[in-house]
């Protein structure tokens, strides 16, 4: 969801919602646009997740060992959520199987910033000319992996095909994984599931509307 003209009457209902420390985190940010990045992020886990196991159930949140957010009942349903933001935007990703997402605001970046992140024929492969898109297919792939930055950048690549984007992960392909893009005037989405994923966009009132429901302030 894009949080760009988020305004700061937003700020007590979001508060209302989310966890106290989420709370004080956010409150020890010098600008307005990151408190309510990470308030609005803490609203949106509760309320996808949220409505993934159902009512009644209490949620908890926990990290794995390079750091990827869980929740043990989201887990014993067999399923995964991701969370992504950047300037003026919040993803949150549920999903069967394992799931991750990224996000970046629109810019330019050359092939120097990058080079060392990405494989070697990603960086001649003319397909892939559009890097911004690139970096957040590969920041997507790793958080579902749940490694993060410990993953090798020579380990996997994405490549393009009639059907879109792939990743090849030690030179096969990654089996059974779904890569969806969506690109905008100020920002670049990727997810990478498990199960093919649909991408809806939510306003900060519908994001409190469906946190408020829970009575459980924990993300």
């Amino acid at each position: 969801m894009n949080v760009t003209d988020v305004a700061q009457r937003h700020t007590a209902a979001l508060i209302s919602v989310v966890s106290p420390e989420r709370a004080e985190r956010a409150a020890r940010y010098h600008f307005v646009a990151d408190r309510m990045l990470s308030l609005v992020a803490g609203a949106l886990i509760t309320g996808c997740v949220g409505r993934a196991v159902g009512p009644g159930v209490a949620l908890t949140f926990t990290r794995g060992p390079h750091g990827k957010p869980q929740c043990p009942q989201l887990a014993a349903l067999g399923m995964d959520f991701n969370v992504s933001h950047t300037r003026g935007w919040v993803v949150c990703a549920v999903g069967r199987g394992s799931i991750g997402v990224d996000v970046e605001w629109t810019r330019e970046v050359a092939p120097a910033d990058l080079a060392a992140y990405l494989h070697p024929d990603e960086l001649t492969d003319p397909a892939l000319s559009d890097l911004l898109t690139l970096w957040t297919v590969r920041e997507a792939y790793v958080k579902q992996l749940g490694r993060g930055m410990s993953q090798p950048a020579d380990t996997f690549r994405v490549v393009s095909t009639g059907a879109g984007l792939r990743i090849l992960a030690q030179g096969a392909p990654a089996d059974e994984l779904t890569v969806l893009t969506a690109r905008h005037r100020s920002a670049r989405l990727a997810v990478v599931s498990t199960e093919p994923v649909t991408v809806i966009e939510q306003s900060v009132s519908d994001v409190v509307a469906h946190a408020s429901v829970r009575s459980d302030r924990s993300a």
